[in-house]
């Protein structure tokens, strides 16, 4: 388990020229990886070093350690490159068939236009959280800096010190170094009382305990991101594009935000009720292999799920919850009492069983099956998939029971809870 810490860095003139320019050498060496496999088409790391590592050779340039570091750091962008490449060739053969004139734009190569953020190893920097000094490999050789670090952060300087990124923040306009800390993995109980969970756009997340997730104006707030972001690209003038990176930059941020707090709020709550495991559906490729409209494809490129995902399951593993994924097919048309599957029984927030007269809130089903295919995944239930067992275990039946919206109540008659904290 790694946790990183962000490091404000206090530089004098000449340490900061200094860092500068090892940034600016750095990009160099990354540049010069990336134009080197593009023309010979050498994807290996090794023959990478063999081709491009003499270029750079002298030690007044930059430090070995550092040109090491700059190629392995362009190799890996070489295979994102590379990846994208070959799914947007795939996508542009699909939309030639379907005789579509506007064709997906063509992926830029990895490209470094100023300071390059620098990644140190054992090897190339030291840190001393006693003493708040740190060292870097630079053009000028070893440098010491004098450091502050954050009071939320004292409770992770007693790990295994890894790596560090060297970042220059161009709105504060200043050095930052993120540095790695590991920390042995928790060991994890065997899964007993799982809580499920089901992603989506209007309800951030809805879990299996009858809680709901919301945030009531993040639909405006993305719709209003998105048509300003229409109106600065059709204006296209310099001024515009500027104005485009910097509400990326907010976009981000809110949504970044937006996920740390449903996060934190579901695991707390799974961590006071006892539930050792929350089970999530698995979403990858659901932007490829999705049927919706213009409208609605804005909206699903816009949902950051991939980074909820990835803030449960590292807060999870901090209180000793394991997260699990599970297949999301039929977890939305599926019904959670008797398993019969039909497409037409949601509409919208209303989910109606053809077959047993079930009525519920759909998100509220969902997070119902995606907790229950996991267990019989498992096989934790010893009955079959439409057997009304409890999703807290047997012992509390019927608890179980008072969760579901009785058959004979609609469902606008269920209000959920607003569970959101934060900004």
């Amino acid at each position: 388990m790694n946790r990183t810490i962000k490091i404000s860095l206090y530089l004098s003139k000449e340490q900061e020229a200094t860092l500068k320019d090892t940034s600016l050498k750095y990009a160099q060496v990354f540049n010069k990886v990336v134009d080197y496999s593009i023309s010979t088409g050498v994807t290996n790391g090794v023959e990478l070093h063999r081709g491009t590592y003499k270029d750079f050779s002298n030690r007044e340039f930059l430090p070995s350690q550092l040109i090491c570091s700059a190629r392995v750091k362009a190799t890996e962008a070489l295979k994102s490159f590379r990846t994208k490449s070959k799914k947007r060739t795939i996508r542009v053969e699909k939309q030639k068939e379907q005789g579509k004139k506007r064709l997906l734009k063509s992926i830029n190569k990895p490209r470094s236009k100023g300071l390059l953020s620098i990644r140190y190893d054992a090897r190339s920097f030291s840190i001393d959280f006693k003493t708040n000094i740190i060292g870097l490999a630079s053009t000028s050789g070893r440098i010491k800096i004098p450091f502050k670090t954050a009071q939320y952060y004292w409770q992770y300087t007693n790990g295994k010190v890894c790596s560090a990124d060297l970042v220059y923040s161009k709105d504060k306009k200043r050095f930052f170094v993120n540095v790695v800390m590991e920390f042995p993995d928790t060991m994890l109980p065997d899964p007993i009382k799982i809580l499920g969970v089901d992603l989506g756009i209007n309800n951030l997340a809805v879990s299996s305990d009858n809680k709901f997730y919301l945030r009531p104006d993040l639909r405006n707030i993305s719709n209003r991101y998105q048509a300003l972001r229409g109106r600065l690209q059709s204006k296209g003038t310099r001024s515009a594009k500027r104005h485009l990176k910097k509400l990326s930059g907010c976009e981000n941020r809110f949504h970044r935000d937006v996920n740390h707090c449903v996060s934190k709020n579901i695991v707390r709550s799974a961590k006071l009720q006892g539930y050792d495991t929350i089970a999530i559906e698995n979403l990858k490729h659901i932007r490829e292999n999705s049927k919706l409209g213009r409208a609605s494809k804005a909206r699903l490129s816009s949902w950051s799920f991939a980074q909820l995902q990835t803030f449960l399951t590292y807060k999870a593993a901090s209180a000793g919850i394991q997260v699990e994924v599970v297949s999301a097919k039929y977890t939305s048309q599926g019904c959670s009492r008797c398993g019969h599957i039909y497409k037409p029984q949601r509409k919208g927030n209303e989910f109606h069983c053809v077959n047993c007269d079930y009525r519920n809130h759909s998100d509220l089903n969902a997070s119902f099956n995606i907790s229950k295919n996991f267990q019989v995944s498992r096989g934790l239930s010893s009955g079959a998939y439409g057997d009304t067992f409890a999703v807290c275990g047997p012992s509390v039946q019927p608890a179980y029971c008072d969760r579901f919206v009785s058959s004979n109540t609609h469902i606008s008659n269920h209000k959920p809870t607003n569970l959101f904290v934060g900004s």
